[in-house]
């Protein structure tokens, strides 16, 4: 039997962090952390970081190679895609459980203020299943002054 249940769509800022929400959520979540919700399956786990000079977000993608992963960027989201495939059984081996997700993914994280998101700026490194994509911040703009005319 299949439960079909909508998948949650939250967009959230790289910097978004509310305890009530989180403390919510994890209500949801089984024992052995496995995620119950129908939509949860298959997202690929990350951690973002931050320097005085720029973000760093670790996607865990283990079982990748590098040429089946895509990072993309846009004006404001940093988007990591991608697809697992099963391989295909011997005829001398028959499958009795797949645990593992297999199939494709999208991740999107909503990019804060003040980043730039030229592609030549962007750096995504790949190793041992972790992709680590560092995203350089801009200097804030100094405030400026408008004059007031008065008629």
């Amino acid at each position: 039997m299949t439960i079909l249940m909508p998948k949650r769509v939250r967009l959230r800022s790289l910097l978004d962090s509310n305890p009530i929400e989180q403390w919510l959520n994890s209500a949801f979540e089984t024992e052995a952390n496995m995620p119950t919700h129908a939509g949860d399956w298959g997202t690929p786990r990350a951690d973002i970081r931050e320097t005085d000079g720029e973000y760093i977000i670790s996607v865990e993608l283990a079982g990748l190679m590098e040429n089946e992963i895509e990072v993309k960027i846009t004006d404001d989201q940093l988007i990591v895609s991608g697809e697992k495939v099963l391989s295909k059984e011997r005829d001398d081996e028959h499958y009795h459980r797949v645990e593992r997700h297999y199939g494709a993914f999208e991740r999107c994280f909503d990019l804060p203020p003040r980043v730039r998101t030229d592609a030549g700026c962007i750096k995504a490194v790949f190793d041992r299943g972790v992709l680590d994509i560092r995203v350089p911040k801009t200097e804030p703009r100094p405030v400026a002054k408008i004059p007031i005319s008065f008629t």
